[in-house]
């Protein structure tokens, strides 16, 4: 049995879909948030793509020109030139500003949080949509209003021919085999690979896509081995032993070198404490959009500040997608506890049951009570994390601000 979300789905049995349908099939969960209410309005959505440091782009159908791709930030002066139909906004990491759609992932705890990307939010005229195609991870899509429909198609994989003239990546030959609309509180799950096309019905369709990391294993065994780079001394080398030489065959690579080199690189993989830190390391790393904005450290006058803050009052905090919190369970190969954040291992001093505890509970929600932090108070280290996280916005209260002086 898998451990139940901190929110439940209603309509939905969490066995049954792991068994038949995680990255197998789709689902149609009617009803899925019953109690639904739309968390932010087209026009608060829009005032989001204006801003700079917030990954936007509008989707459009011109009759004369077929699709067109535009990327934010917009000018408000946009909008009025759009027309009243056949056009969609999408904004990234939404969750990250809207602290209701940072506690909606809570109702997908029973999915490791290290796989979650982000919440993105669309909102779409009549017609509008972004095309078929096809993603490489999981997505439940989560209507927040309005109406629209979803077409389902065949599977595709990389050799699937993609039309790329307009930047959207779209299938020109997509084979609708499903049809569902799909209104407020209603959840389409859609597993990897398989296509889709949405479609809006009316002048008021918001969706809420809840995306899921995949990441090539090309990409993580780049990371692993740049990571290996910073650990490896001078003094871990390659040693091939001697053996009786094949005077006729001196320019092969034998069985036995092959052999070698493979156990050789394979003990680097079994090393589970080197292979569990850089997980951690891997885990918590921002996204590239966000490693490009420069990131604002805390000050020691600001750490003390914002935590005197925290700790005066007991107010709600809630962690975005943005705010990548994990750790590691002290095991037999790794006998002590490890909490990374923002691509780094964080000393986190003695190991105190009462400590650990807070740490765990801060990784496993979305949103705690300030006073939850207190153990951390005696770890300057700890203490650092949250502030910068608050400075960076990843961590934030709607009861207070934290700029105020």
């Amino acid at each position: 049995m898998m451990k139940q979300p901190l929110r439940q789905l209603a309509q939905f049995d969490l066995d049954t879909f792991i068994n038949e349908y995680w990255q197998k099939k789709p689902l149609l969960i009617r009803q899925g948030l019953p109690h639904w209410e739309n968390p932010i309005t087209p026009d608060e959505l829009a005032g989001l793509s204006l801003e700079e440091e917030i990954e936007s782009r509008i989707v459009s159908q011109v009759e004369t020109q077929g699709w067109q791709l535009e990327h934010g930030p917009f000018e408000e002066s946009r909008y009025a030139a759009l027309g009243e139909s056949h056009w969609s906004l999408l904004v990234q990491a939404v969750d990250k500003h809207v602290s209701s759609l940072a506690i909606l992932l809570d109702y997908f705890t029973f999915i490791p949080s290290w796989q979650i990307d982000d919440v993105m939010v669309s909102f779409a005229t009549k017609g509008g949509g972004v095309g078929p195609h096809f993603d490489r991870y999981d997505v439940f899509l989560v209507q927040g209003q309005g109406q629209r429909e979803w077409q389902l198609g065949q599977v595709c994989d990389s050799e699937t021919v993609l039309n790329n003239e307009n930047g959207l990546l779209q299938l020109d030959n997509f084979e609708c085999q499903t049809k569902y609309i799909l209104e407020a509180g209603d959840i389409l799950y859609v597993p990897p690979y398989l296509s889709h096309s949405g479609t809006s019905l009316d002048n008021e369709c918001m969706t809420y896509s809840v995306g899921f990391r995949s990441p090539a294993l090309s990409d993580l065994i780049d990371d692993f081995a740049t990571y290996l780079q910073t650990q490896l001394t001078e003094d871990e080398r390659m040693r091939a032993p001697l053996i009786a030489p094949n005077n006729s065959a001196n320019g092969a690579i034998d069985p036995t070198t092959i052999a070698l080199f493979k156990a050789q690189m394979t003990a680097l993989m079994d090393d589970e404490k080197r292979l569990s830190k850089w997980l951690g390391c891997w885990a918590t790393q921002p996204k590239q959009s966000e490693m490009e904005t420069e990131t604002q450290l805390a000050s020691e006058q600001e750490i003390e500040t914002i935590w005197n803050q925290l700790m005066a009052l007991d107010v709600l905090l809630i962690r975005s997608s943005s705010a990548r919190f994990h750790y590691i369970e002290a095991n037999v190969n790794n006998p002590t506890f490890a909490f990374f954040s923002n691509g780094r291992e964080i000393d986190i001093g003695k190991q105190d049951e009462t400590l650990l505890a807070s740490i765990k509970q801060v990784c496993n929600s979305r949103s705690f009570s300030s006073q939850l932090l207190a153990p951390w108070s005696v770890n300057a280290s700890l203490r650092e994390v949250i502030a910068d996280s608050i400075l960076a916005g990843t961590v934030y209260s709607e009861e207070l601000n934290f700029n105020d002086e």
